[in-house]
């Protein structure tokens, strides 16, 4: 499918929410990600885009999980 863009910089975690600080972003990571709130499900953690919750509840396909090396 491609790349459709790239981001790296830092981020912390302050309660359930992570804050990312940017220090290079390009495509359609531009400005994408700022905060995100961390969720728990079916024993998996990731996160999402405080943009994409509605109340308490998130697409699956706009959230972010670990995945393996």
């Amino acid at each position: 499918m491609g790349v459709f863009g790239s981001a790296h910089g830092r981020w912390r975690l302050v309660g359930d929410v992570v804050e990312f600080t940017s220090l290079g972003e390009d495509g359609e990571f531009t400005n994408y990600l700022s905060q995100a709130r961390t969720l728990r499900h079916d024993g998996k953690v990731g996160f999402a885009r405080r943009e994409d919750l509605q109340g308490e509840r998130v697409a699956w396909d706009n959230v972010f999980l670990k995945s393996k090396p």
